[in-house]
């Protein structure tokens, strides 16, 4: 298996995908392996974006990524690169679940964090600020 710098994608790589970061969180990540569930099928990356990144979660082809070092939220395409920038999160923030509701091209695409105070956090694409609910179970 052959490390690859991104957009390269193997041409039999399908979503959905498992990806998992190698390496300690202490030196950043500095490679990832993209899981074909489907076809049984696995490639070894690294992608410089994806250093010192935290993985939310990976749906419709796209990544959640949260930066350890600024703390910046932001969704990344892995095949065209593409980058969106969330709005800042609040401040001490901790966070174990995330949900991507559509493809961030879906104008109802809708982000939603679960935090560990059982609070949850939604945010529809195109908004400037993160709407906060308690869930209260």
């Amino acid at each position: 298996m052959a490390t690859t710098t991104f957009p390269i994608l193997h041409p039999q790589l399908s979503c959905p995908w498992l990806v998992i970061n190698h390496g300690e969180k202490r030196q950043g990540y500095s490679t990832q392996t993209f899981v074909d569930i489907a076809q049984d099928h696995n490639d070894l990356a690294s992608i410089p974006e994806m250093l010192n990144k935290r993985i939310c979660t990976c749906a419709h082809g796209w990544l959640v990524l949260f930066d350890y070092t600024s703390d910046d939220c932001f969704l990344l395409n892995p095949v065209s690169m593409e980058k969106i920038m969330l709005p800042e999160l609040p401040p001490a923030l901790s966070f174990d679940t995330c949900i991507l509701s559509a493809p961030p091209t879906d104008p109802e695409c809708v982000v939603i964090l679960v935090t560990t105070e059982r609070h949850a956090l939604f945010l529809q694409l195109g908004e400037s600020g993160w709407t906060e609910q308690y869930l209260g179970f």
